[in-house]
């Protein structure tokens, strides 16, 4: 009759008092569980730049390529450029636009 009372029956009656009292400690896990998830790989305006670098350098290495050297490459960007007349009949007016 004076046992001590079983160390379980002590457990449920500290559960208890939280359950009566609306808190428990898987609030936060369910709060958390709304939350968006971040981001996975790189942001999209990362992707966008380096796509424009792999095109320009795509662009340079085939311009590259036209002149055997990228010496010879180089120096053509400073030379003068020079557009020859169009060729037209006679009875064909031609107007011609320099951009300089």
């Amino acid at each position: 009759m004076g046992a001590d009372p079983d160390p379980g029956d002590q457990a449920s009656k500290d559960a208890k008092p939280e359950a009566v009292s609306g808190v428990s400690a898987k609030a936060p896990a369910a709060e958390a569980s709304n939350k968006p998830a971040p981001p996975s790989g790189p942001p999209n305006h990362m992707l966008i730049l380096g796509a424009a670098v792999l095109v320009i350098a795509a662009a340079v290495m085939e311009q590259i390529g036209e002149f055997q050297t990228p010496q010879k490459w180089a120096n053509s960007l400073f030379e003068p450029h020079v557009v020859d007349a169009p060729a037209a009949d006679d009875s064909t007016v031609t107007i011609q636009f320099c951009q300089s």
